[in-house]
């Protein structure tokens, strides 16, 4: 560097010897020295994310600068640049801007037209050049956001850049996804789902006609950590509630009226397995990073199984009221059942039916007086499940890692409702897979 300036101090001193010895005959515009550009001011010309963006994503770049010797939480904010969503994005950095530096390029991608997540100091307030690495948050804008937030960075050195021109980043999402899997067991501490669970207990939600979530202490905003991890920095105030209304059964049996869970309806954010008898599978909501700091609550709503009829007993006149006495209507008995379902279709080719008094032209000989149970007739009841238990020594709460699932696993017994109440907690693992 010091035999640079003296390069230059050399040439002014000859430029000015130069004029005091030429008459203004042998003056030559074009040989004036300094009308060239330098080495030093000439710019490199980078390729930025070659990819084209997913026409869902915005983008933004922010480059940040720093001696190349120093610590990496003095990267300085420099410049920022949209990302172009084509592919087509270049950025040029002179020469001399790489003279012992080392460059970070931070890309945040978010939903196009909609921005879930911005970059802000750590107070939340808007971003200013100049700012440090140390210094920065990604904001979100929302107490519930997608799953279309990503964020991901690159090291360059000098040397790396003259030699690649290029920067390509990987950019991973910045959010994490609850999920709740239930399942039926017969026996305690079963590893898996028991394939022997039939009707009438065919699934675990049978009877729960509502499933609220809260989530509380969301993280509002996260920043890098020492080891460039992201970690919550701030919380939201407020909690967020999902409400889940599973679809229950109305066939034409009377005892599977209102009570079972009817597992050919599309419902959001709730799903069964074919594969695992019993179980259920609730999609909570995408949720920035948390370190053991996240607490949800779950609340079931059910209808209990002892009716409060004025004591009188449920009884309707099928054909066990009508012995020896064929019936009228010409039909033969039928109730669809899983098996006649494929998929989501009816494929059994049958007709649900089943005898009632309809189907006689002569008196019920049971004498009993028919009567049907109706939704009033059951109370509503309700069982509040809180991740981790309250008052729990052993459980903290939740931590929500980016880019992956945090799935809640409990196992019920299968002729149970869910009555795990205060005395069993989820057990807790993460995985990540295609999200559909």
């Amino acid at each position: 560097m010091k035999n640079k300036y003296i390069k230059y101090f050399l040439l002014i001193f000859a430029s000015m010897a130069f004029f005091s010895c030429s008459s203004s005959d042998d003056y030559v515009e074009e040989n004036i020295p300094g009308n060239e550009q330098s080495e030093d001011d000439k710019p490199i010309t980078l390729t930025v994310l070659g990819q084209p963006l997913p026409d869902y994503l915005q983008c933004e770049m922010y480059i940040f600068q720093k001696n190349s010797t120093a610590q990496d939480s003095e990267y300085t904010l420099k410049a920022t640049q949209t990302i172009n969503p084509n592919g087509d994005n270049k950025l040029e950095i002179k020469n001399i801007d790489l003279i012992e530096k080392t460059y970070r390029f931070l890309f945040i991608a978010t939903s196009k037209n909609l921005e879930e997540v911005s970059l802000t100091k750590k107070d939340g307030t808007a971003l200013a050049l100049g700012l440090k690495w140390s210094d920065i948050m990604i904001n979100s804008n929302e107490k519930l956001v997608s799953a279309n937030n990503y964020q991901g960075f690159v090291d360059k050195t000098s040397e790396e850049i003259l030699s690649t021109k290029n920067i390509n980043a990987t950019l991973t999402r910045i959010v994490g996804k609850l999920k709740f899997d239930i399942y039926k067991v017969v026996k305690q501490d079963d590893k898996y789902v028991s394939t022997g669970v039939a009707t009438p207990h065919f699934n675990v939600l049978d009877r729960v006609y509502k499933i609220e979530i809260e989530y509380m202490n969301l993280t509002q905003g996260v920043v890098y950590d020492q080891n460039n991890k992201l970690k919550h920095q701030a919380i939201w105030g407020e909690s967020h509630k999902q409400e889940i209304t599973p679809i229950l059964f109305q066939g034409e049996n009377p005892w599977f009226r209102n009570f079972k869970i009817d597992e050919s309806q599309k419902v959001d954010s709730l799903t069964y397995s074919k594969e695992k008898a019993g179980s259920a599978h609730i999609a909570g909501i995408y949720c920035m990073p948390s370190d053991k700091n996240m607490k949800v609550k779950l609340i079931f709503h059910y209808y209990d199984t002892t009716p409060i009829c004025n004591d009188k007993r449920e009884h309707y006149h099928a054909s066990n009221c009508y012995p020896d006495i064929n019936p009228i209507c010409g039909k033969l008995p039928h109730m669809h059942s899983q098996s006649c379902y494929t998929g989501d279709e009816l494929t059994c080719g049958k007709e649900s039916h089943a005898h009632r008094k309809e189907c006689y032209d002569v008196p019920a000989k049971c004498g009993l007086e028919e009567y049907i149970y109706t939704v009033g007739c059951f109370p509503e009841e309700s069982i509040e499940l809180n991740l981790p238990k309250e008052n729990s020594a052993t459980h903290d709460p939740l931590s929500i890692i980016p880019n992956h699932f945090t799935v809640n696993t409990a196992q019920i017994r299968y002729n149970r409702i869910i009555d795990v109440g205060t005395k069993t907690s989820f057990e807790f693992n993460t995985d990540w897979e295609n999200d559909k």
